[in-house]
């Protein structure tokens, strides 16, 4: 089984899903550009208006996986950067970071989040590890794991490794 990767194609299904959902609010529209979504857009609906609420903005790397996506709020006036998640990938998995927009600074400060997703040889179970430090010059420190699997899939092997 392939290797469970956040791609351009994953990014196109879930703007779909949402853009067509009734259930709620919220309206989104989106660029499109060579079958990718490189930007999308969330608005409230309220009677008849729309109000923007948040962009976000996508990067991809050249294997079509995602690299970036940036989260920018609507102030009334125009959209201020708020939060950027960067994505890295090894060969079981991949780590999201997350850097907090600084408005003094005018940039993005260094990561102070992170996941990290490992999946199992055959992709049935992922180990989810979770690390936040107080800013980007301090060491990580583990505030959460938890093992994911599909029930049928989760052994006694299987769990003791992670344990």
């Amino acid at each position: 089984m392939e290797l469970m990767t956040i791609t351009a194609a994953a990014i196109m299904s879930m703007y779909m899903s949402a853009a067509h959902s009734s259930n709620n609010d919220f309206r989104y529209n989106a660029d499109i550009q060579d079958g990718r979504v490189k930007t999308q857009y969330v608005y409230r609906e309220t009677g008849n208006e729309l109000t923007p609420r948040l962009r976000y903005d996508y990067a991809y790397d050249e294997h079509d996986r995602i690299a970036s996506r940036t989260t920018y709020l609507w102030n009334g006036l125009d959209w201020q950067p708020a939060a950027r998640w960067s994505y890295s990938y090894t060969p079981s998995g991949y780590a999201v970071e997350l850097s907090r927009w600084n408005a003094v600074r005018r940039r993005f400060d260094g990561a102070t989040a992170k996941t990290v997703y490992t999946f199992a040889p055959d992709a049935t179970a992922a180990y989810v590890t979770s690390f936040a430090r107080r800013d980007d010059r301090s060491d990580y420190k583990l505030t959460d794991s938890l093992l994911a699997a599909y029930p049928q899939a989760v052994g006694p092997d299987l769990l003791a490794e992670h344990r």
